[in-house]
């Protein structure tokens, strides 16, 4: 068999190639939850793959390498996937010796919404359980309190993130985190700016403080057999000091993954069968692959984050509303990366920005043109037409012709039927409908 480079390939190495090609595509498609779990996967299968944290720099130990692995036994006594119900009941009958206070406990406990919050009214729960509204609160404290895992009961995100910040720093939080814990309720990407101006810190301490935040999380760890999505961002990028910009990707989800060269010596010293051998190759050379497949994701998406902040620099300066039109083809000639790469690169990925997290696919849009040939992201036009409904007079509300009447006062002319296929993509009723709706109605 002759490759399109003109190489002659038997049959055996052509599957091979094509297994590792196959591998290190889904590996580049992958997101940060979805690489750290497959990450695990293969770490389990693979004997010679080592995880090292990130944040203490040791490697995670595994009992099948260890040659003495009897004081690892008792990994094996520990229930998997334990329901979350359970464990909760198991804490309250110890932390709870009176019956009255149990069975407050396990109202609230019923009470828990899908993240683990409380948000219902205690009134009400003082009315079910017939006691009064200040012992629930005492109740609801020593659990918030004492319950694993931290932030369970809390009544909303800005609680939750309260007591986990409370938790973490032995109620000694550093003040910029303070500030943004006491505001994190009011956080949309829309209002970034907003939100910013409101903690009164600067823009890169917030963004640091924001990594911190979101390695915490802002709901409960807990896992309920309904997956909850959980967005991550995968590359921040952030203005310097100095006025430069910072790509970085975000490694803090995802343990160092390397070759454990310890195993390999200790293999190599040993005689070991034909089929033993066959194994421990096989494993090796994935272990090499998967490891060169990870690097080589990074490079690419580093490389197409670049190209993306240089064609949406007036986006990463001024905001949303300053998006300029681009496709993949446009990332791809400048990458010499093909387009199906670029779209890989980014899929199901996101960048956390100075006006807050954005999903990759955001900042590619199709092209508008106006009456007068201008072009504009249609994306952009969508911000721009979203906030002046935000904005209007919800008695009063803006038709479509008003609408393309103020895009064309700011140099955009489009048509009305523009404004409504624009409008109706993002689920905003007619003016009709808002203004019946009045100030109810919330985009």
């Amino acid at each position: 068999m002759i490759s399109s480079n003109g190489f002659y390939l038997n049959a055996s190495t052509s599957i091979v190639m094509s297994q590792k090609l196959q591998q290190a595509i889904q590996i580049l498609q992958f997101n940060n939850i979805e690489l750290a779990d497959f990450i695990k996967s293969e770490s389990e299968k693979n004997p010679f793959i080592k995880l090292i944290d990130r944040n203490t720099s040791l490697p995670n130990s595994r009992g099948n390498k260890n040659i003495n692995s009897e004081n690892l036994n008792y990994i094996e006594n520990i229930p998997e996937n334990e329901n979350i119900y359970n464990s909760i009941s198991n804490q309250i009958e110890t932390l709870f010796s009176s019956k009255l206070l149990k069975n407050i406990a396990f109202t609230l406990m019923e009470n828990l919404d899908e993240h683990g919050l409380l948000q219902i009214p205690l009134k009400i729960i003082a009315l079910k359980t017939q006691n009064s509204e200040d012992l629930i609160e005492s109740v609801l404290k020593k659990l918030q309190n004492n319950i694993t895992p931290v932030g369970i009961f809390a009544k909303n995100i800005k609680e939750c993130l309260q007591l986990k910040l409370s938790e973490k720093y032995d109620n000694n939080i550093p003040i910029n985190l303070q500030k943004i814990a006491n505001k994190i309720d009011l956080i949309t990407h829309k209002k970034f700016e907003e939100f910013i101006n409101l903690c009164k810190i600067k823009k890169s301490d917030v963004m640091s403080c924001f990594k911190e935040i979101i390695q915490l999380g802002l709901y409960p760890n807990i896992q309920y057999d309904d997956d909850i999505q959980t967005i991550i961002p995968d590359v921040y990028i952030t203005k310097t000091n100095n006025n430069t910009w910072k790509i970085e990707l975000n490694n803090e989800t995802l343990p160092k993954v390397v070759m454990d060269e310890e195993y390999i010596s200790i293999v190599k010293s040993v005689r070991k069968s034909t089929k033993e051998k066959k194994y421990y190759t096989e494993n090796i050379n994935s272990a090499n692959s998967i490891i060169k497949a990870i690097n080589m994701r990074a490079c690419t998406i580093m490389k197409v984050t670049k190209e993306i902040l240089e064609q949406q620099r007036d986006f990463f300066e001024k905001g949303p509303e300053f998006l300029a039109p681009m496709i993949l083809k446009d990332i791809a000639d400048e990458t010499g990366l093909h387009e199906s790469t670029v779209s890989r690169a980014t899929n199901n990925k996101y960048i956390m920005t100075d006006f807050g997290i954005f999903e990759f696919k955001y900042f590619f849009s199709s092209k508008t043109e106006d009456s007068y040939g201008n072009s504009f992201s249609s994306n952009m036009i969508k911000e721009k037409i979203k906030n002046l409904i935000k904005n209007e007079d919800k008695f009063s509300p803006y038709s479509d012709e008003v609408i393309a009447s103020l895009l064309s006062e700011i140099g955009i002319n489009i048509a009305r039927r523009t404004i409504s296929k624009y409008r109706e993509s993002m689920n905003i009723p007619t003016s009709n409908k808002r203004k019946k709706n009045k100030i109810l109605y919330k985009i």
